[in-house]
Parts: structure tokens; sequence; C-alpha cells
């Protein structure tokens, strides 16, 4: 699973906007596990079905977690793919997540879930910059009240 990096200083937002370039600066990927960086909204730990994370892998995919109905599991829903990916490159990230809606643009990537689509809402919880397999390098980050 994947280790928290950064936090909010132990607040627990309900209503949040995160605004940040990251980019991957070391990565230990296989041929089977492909490494990814993500930002986490009302995690509860820095497990991807306890929290509403949105993840970037290396490869330029962009995927959200979306709790199963087994509160210990979680599938991927993928969104899409950055044109002209470079892993090498700093990605903005603006995400987002209020009493309608999960806003997500990651790159070129963008799409809006109302909070009525999801299976199970956390109404508050911390958030996390993540990653699996890789370190990465953060230009810039804003945690704001949504």
């Amino acid at each position: 699973m994947a280790k928290e990096r950064a936090g909010n200083g132990g607040s627990k937002p309900g209503k949040v906007k995160v605004r940040a370039e990251l980019r991957f600066t070391e990565r230990r990927e296989t041929s089977v596990d492909r490494c990814w960086m993500g930002i986490n909204l009302r995690a509860q730990l820095f497990y991807a079905n306890l929290g509403h994370l949105v993840l970037l892998r290396s490869d330029g995919t962009v995927v959200r977690t979306a709790r199963d109905e087994d509160p210990a599991s979680h599938h991927d829903v993928p969104l899409g793919r950055i044109d002209s990916y470079n892993p090498e490159n700093f990605v903005r990230f603006e995400v987002s997540l209020d009493d309608t809606a999960w806003e997500i643009q990651v790159g070129t990537v963008k799409t809006r879930v109302p909070l009525t689509e999801m299976r199970f809402v956390f109404a508050a919880g911390r958030v996390l910059v993540q990653t699996y397999l890789c370190r990465v390098g953060i230009r810039h980050i804003e945690v704001l009240p949504s």
C-alpha cells in the first residue's frame, strides 16, 4: 500500500480544494506493478479504500479509486490518459470535494463525479499526497477550503 508523504497539519476538512504540481523523481516499478502518485481527499488512513484518491500512473493513465461493497476493498475507475505525457515533467493536479461533487483535473484529463453517483462518501478526512513504488517532487501545493 502507499505511504503518506505530506499532510495538512492534522486537520480533517470536508470541503477542500487542492492544487499541486507533481512529478516522478525516482521510479522503482516492475513489469507487473506500475508506480503512481496521487492526492487523496477525506482520507481516513493511507489505504485507497479509505479515502477519495485520484492517481497518475507513470504511463500517463489517470484513475480514481472507488470503494467496493466490501469495505476492505476498492477498484480503480479509469478517467483517461494525459496527452503527450512525459513522466519527468511536472503535472498539475487540481482536485476538490464539496457537498455535491468530486472535481478532478490531472494534466489534460478532467472529470466531475457527482456524490450521488458514488457508492460511499466520507464526510471529512485528511489530505494526503501518496505514492507507490516511486518518489515524487512537489513544485507547488495549495490546500484551500472549497
